[in-house]
């Protein structure tokens, strides 16, 4: 794609062709992205026009798909959003044997969407996970979101591990998007990250 800024209608557009979606769902997304641009869940617009029209970095395109599967699945857009971007700074405990690094394409790994992104284009599973963690004496409940390739043993033990880091009781509710399934056919659209 030549652009590198995209409003949200293009954004839609791009993920509507991307998930191959009937007519009647294309125009429910469209209207699901105008709404998270409009609330400000996506991040670095800059105006494009006197009318206010606002473009959105490539990397919007990636958190518009995040966010339409949880309204899709009537989860409160505002925890998600929280959750999306405290993901940026989860960093696990170890890296993964990934199949780029195993081809010689050495890279860095800095966790979060960009990383995420890069391993989908590259054929490796990737998952975000949301954990609900309960209350503490210290501090509310609230709801924490990591980036994680599949091959992550610890995974899903992880969420012990968090309990401890974060000093709550170990959390019940583990929400989780497929991220090869949401990224696959937009990587192919727009290229990575």
């Amino acid at each position: 794609m030549a652009d590198s800024k995209f409003t949200a209608t293009q954004i839609g557009e791009i993920i509507c062709d991307a998930w191959k979606l009937h007519p009647v769902e294309r125009d429910n997304l469209q209207h699901k992205v105008r709404y998270i641009a409009k609330k400000q869940y996506l991040r670095h617009g800059s105006k494009a026009d006197a009318r206010g029209t606002l473009k959105f970095p490539k990397s919007e395109i990636y958190r518009a798909a995040l966010f339409c599967e949880f309204l899709d699945a009537d989860v409160d857009i505002r925890k998600v959003s929280e959750a999306v971007n405290q993901a940026e700074t989860y960093r696990p405990l170890k890296n993964p044997e990934s199949a780029r690094a195993k081809s010689g394409g050495g890279f860095n790994y800095p966790g979060g969407l960009a990383t995420a992104v890069r391993g989908v284009a590259f054929g490796e599973s990737w998952r975000l996970l949301l954990t609900r963690m309960r209350s503490s004496l210290a501090d509310a409940r609230g709801t924490y979101g990591r980036y994680v390739w599949s091959g992550e043993e610890e995974a899903e033990s992880d969420t012990a591990a968090l309990a401890v880091l974060y000093g709550k009781p170990h959390a019940a509710l583990i929400q989780s998007i497929d991220l090869n399934a949401a990224f696959h056919d937009i990587v192919k659209k727009v290229g990575t990250l």
